[in-house]
């Protein structure tokens, strides 16, 4: 089967596993874990942040969305094997 991704910024991997878009698995996770904590003050304010920050790289992705595609085939041409999202 065939594997293949984008990478902006670090190691974080942004883009696709065979043709699907990926799964919002993190954001899920966090809106879990904010409901499992109910956290109050300062707590709250960081964990919010870090929900903000998770629905910016989700629409960063959306965005740069034809940039990928153009990447992904770039990505399978010249036989790199990336990491599986």
């Amino acid at each position: 089967m065939d594997k293949y991704c984008d990478r902006i910024g670090n190691s974080q991997v942004v883009g696709v596993t065979c043709g699907k878009h990926i799964t919002y698995k993190y954001f899920i996770f966090y809106m879990l874990l904010y409901q499992l904590l109910k956290l109050n003050g300062i707590e709250k304010q960081i964990f919010l942040f870090l929900v903000n920050l998770q629905v910016s790289q989700i629409v960063r992705y959306k965005k740069q969305r034809k940039e990928i595609e153009l990447r992904e085939i770039r990505c399978r041409t010249s036989n790199i094997y990336c990491e599986n999202v």
